[in-house]
């Protein structure tokens, strides 16, 4: 059983890249026949030795060696009378060495054909191969759209970036927008080419992802799309799709979206999505770990299961009328509104944290949030983005050093601040490990590293919410300041001269409890916690002029926290 462990740990070498498959093969035969001979000659080796009086078999191995002989000629004697050892077992046992090695053989090529292409994911733990996906439907069907999402851009007053994956190579792309409120407005046409193959990592089957950026766009204004993929096979046309730009200043009613991370598909996390659903979000933000395929190529399917689930859960379909915009006509048509994505990168992205681009697989190409991103090679594209939101708000997305250290990203994100666009937005953050934990030491490697670079930032800036994920759990800060606690007689009432709320801490349905959160009264937390307990839930944001309301519901749709922000 140990010698068949260390062909499957080779054979998994083979499908995350590190070993050639037929290298896999030849290393797995050899490892195999030759334990199995090496059995077969100790096994054998007193029933030989019977026969050696009679002069029919010989152990050459039993020979001795003139100790006068250079090691390395006594080395080689032994090798060759090894051989010869080998040779007497199987004329002594001919029938039952031939099939044992003949059967060593065949296990040796099947095992790394069975483990080719190995999946190991988490949240939870699945374990899949290239066989026994064989066995299973694809996402991603010959001459089908297979997916369409939007992400959300650095100003989405006046932009949009659609991705879209087919199994089949594209060759142009044909968009056709117009604008869904002025029933008189004329389709705007034009042609793309921008997409990326993802099929030297899916090596199971073909993957393209194409690019279509929305630029020069009104503001708060409905807009309506299809496209059509040209293909050597054949042309790929898509349904209607929606979706709406955001305003560039105060807008109608107020901003809301939804954040979560660490999303594992369960009950809870469908019951979160039913009720982020319900929520009706401008866009919905994911810090980190999104899929939990281990940054390995051959857990593609885990990828493709976490975009069906948004893009089933956060779009809608809207019914249109295709000549005048009268829904009570009877010309109605529908069209899929997309709610755009926006994510941050997690530690299951890339498989560990100080990583690089090369150990990303599939974040960087699945995933745009800078126009003109579509244009540059995967190792440019920044692993960290900000957004000009309405109610002049901004969000910026950070990377917790996944592949980005804190400290890489802080004259950025000084530069956008204090810049003439961001520098009087109420300023927002999210990303993937927190800075100040709920679960582990907060004199941590990565935590004490942001408390020392990036802090400091939201110190000056007066950052009111940080969002943080990771550790599976609800938490909340108390306000913090210069890495100190701020007393308030109401914590769940904040103004502009306190300081960052973090909160948190990643469970969409990572939590294998729903418990009631703790309260800092009861001596329980560290110092810097107000509440914090194991339960999934998500953060529901709505900004207007006035506040910003943060807001936690778990599954069962019970609000479990409210914090309110008055600018």
């Amino acid at each position: 059983m140990i010698v068949i462990g260390i062909v499957g740990f080779f054979s998994s070498f083979s499908g995350w890249g590190y070993l050639s498959y037929k290298v896999t093969i030849l290393l797995s035969v050899f490892v195999l026949a030759g334990f199995t001979i090496f059995q077969l000659v100790n096994f054998y080796k007193e029933d030989i030795k019977k026969k050696v009086k009679e002069r029919k078999y010989y152990l050459y191995s039993k020979s001795r060696v003139d100790p006068r002989i250079s090691l390395m000629g006594r080395i080689k004697i032994q090798i060759l009378n090894y051989f010869n050892d080998v040779i007497s077992t199987i004329q002594f046992k001919p029938r039952l060495s031939f099939l044992l090695v003949g059967s060593s053989v065949l296990l040796g090529m099947f095992i790394p054909f069975a483990l080719d292409n190995l999946c190991i994911c988490s949240q939870p733990i699945t374990v899949s191969t290239r066989l026994t996906r064989a066995f299973q439907e694809s996402y991603c069907k010959d001459k089908e759209i297979c997916f369409v999402y939007l992400t959300l851009p650095e100003d989405p007053s006046n932009s949009m970036i659609l991705q879209v994956h087919t199994r089949n190579e594209p060759i142009e792309t044909t968009v056709r927008l117009s604008k869904l409120d002025l029933p008189s407005s004329h389709p705007v046409e034009w042609k793309t080419n921008s997409f990326i193959s993802v099929s030297e990592i899916i090596k199971e089957e073909p993957r393209f992802v194409s690019y279509i950026e929305f630029n020069s766009l009104s503001e708060s204004t409905n807009y309506k799309f299809n496209f059509t993929i040209t293909t050597k096979d054949g042309p790929i046309k898509s349904v209607n799709y929606g979706f709406k730009t955001f305003s560039s200043g105060v807008g109608d009613g107020g901003l809301k979206f939804i954040v979560g991370g660490d999303l594992n598909l369960n009950s809870d996390a469908t019951d979160l999505a039913r009720i982020g659903k319900d929520f009706n979000p401008d866009f919905v933000v994911i810090g980190g770990d999104i899929a939990y395929e281990n940054g390995i190529g051959s857990c593609y399917r885990r990828w493709d299961e976490k975009i069906n689930f948004l893009t089933q859960y956060f779009s809608y379909d809207q019914q249109y009328n295709s000549n005048n915009n009268n829904t009570n006509s009877n010309n109605n048509s529908f069209i899929k509104f997309l709610t755009p994505l926006l994510m941050s990168i997690g530690n299951h992205e890339s498989g560990a944290f100080f990583q690089t681009h090369d150990q990303v697989p599939f974040y960087f190409k699945y995933f745009l949030f800078n126009i003109g991103d579509s244009k540059k090679p995967v190792k440019e594209r920044l692993s960290y983005h900000i957004h000009k939101l309405p109610f002049g708000i901004s969000l910026a997305s950070l990377d917790s050093c996944v592949v980005s250290t804190w400290d890489q990203q802080t004259q950025w994100l000084d530069n956008q601040w204090s810049n003439e666009k961001y520098n009087n937005t109420s300023k927002l953050v999210v990303y993937h490990h927190p800075i100040y934990t709920s679960r582990r030491n907060i004199n941590d490697k990565i935590p004490t590293m942001g408390q020392k670079s990036i802090v400091p930032l939201f110190d000056h800036y007066k950052v009111p919410f940080a969002f943080e994920n990771h550790e599976h759990l609800f938490k909340r800060t108390k306000p913090l300041f210069n890495n100190k606690a701020i007393n308030i007689n109401n914590n769940s009432s904040l103004n502009s001269k306190l300081g960052t709320v973090y909160v948190g801490d990643g469970s969409w349905g990572t939590s294998k409890y729903n418990r009631k959160p703790q309260e800092a009264s009861e001596n329980t937390l560290p110092w810097y916690l107000a509440k914090r307990s194991e339960i999934n839930h998500l953060w529901f944001v709505t900004i207007s002029n006035q506040e910003i309301i943060v807001e936690a519901f778990s599954p069962d749709n019970n609000k479990i926290d409210r914090v309110e922000y008055y600018r």
